[in-house]
């Protein structure tokens, strides 16, 4: 789940360290087994010094939280973060960054230049081709949304989203519902998209793989999800 202390924090006065406590413990009993990490979100729209006080949550409730996110107006200056981002990731939090979703490669350039391992949507890295073979080369993931691209127009129709081309071109394609509330889907409904655009269960098998291997997750987790997707598919199958 991913939170911005900082936006909560202001809205009902409080510490951001103190509120981001609250979320992750509110989220933590309505999720009951399940298993939930977050990620903190530093908005663009906000300078570096007023993100300040999401990097200290997140290093604060660390374990709990597991990364970083920048997120916004893609035409705002990544640049100003870069102390926070590389902060973060000195104390082993993962860094993922919208990107390619309002512009186009450019942002991509400067998100990974700033550490990203993941980007937030990224649908129109594919106009860079030399782009393109460096996320692939280097296992960059991708966070793909199909109903929120078409709905804020980064993709134009659905048979024109990339995510089918880059899956099989070998890139590290996971599939995500972007924020629910607003978009009205949840992940359920995203495979089904992704059905309606011609994926397959071997397409469907390799975005679980691809989930994995991207989640800001320990080795020993990682193993473990992996071990319990597939008893699930051996339960099913």
């Amino acid at each position: 789940m991913r939170f911005s202390p900082v936006h909560f924090a202001r809205r009902v006065k409080a510490d951001p360290v103190e509120v981001a406590g609250w979320i992750i413990r509110a989220a933590r009993r309505g999720a009951g087994s399940m298993t939930v990490k977050f990620l903190v979100t530093l908005g663009r729209h906000h300078s570096a010094r007023e993100n300040a006080p999401s990097l200290e949550a997140a290093l604060e409730h660390r374990g709990d939280v597991v990364g970083l996110d920048v997120a916004g107006p893609e035409h705002l200056p990544l640049a100003p973060f870069a102390p926070l981002l590389k902060r973060g990731a000195r104390k082993g939090l993962g860094i993922t960054i919208h990107a390619g979703e309002a512009r186009g490669p450019e942002s991509v350039r400067e998100a990974l230049k700033l550490g990203a391992t993941r980007l937030g949507h990224g649908v129109r890295a594919e106009r860079d081709p030399k782009l393109l073979e460096e996320i692939r080369r280097r296992g960059i993931a991708f966070e793909m949304c199909l109903t929120s691209n078409l709905q804020t127009g980064a993709v134009r129709s659905p048979d024109r989203h990339p995510l089918i081309r880059l899956l099989r071109a070998g890139h590290r394609v996971t599939l995500n519902t972007d924020d629910p509330s607003i978009c009205g889907t949840d992940l359920v409904r995203e495979f089904d998209e992704a059905s309606r655009l011609g994926l397959d269960g071997l397409d469907f098998g390799l975005l679980q793989i691809h989930a994995v291997a991207a989640a800001f997750l320990s080795e020993a987790e990682r193993v473990d999800v992996n071990r319990r997707i597939a008893r699930r598919m051996r339960s099913i199958g």
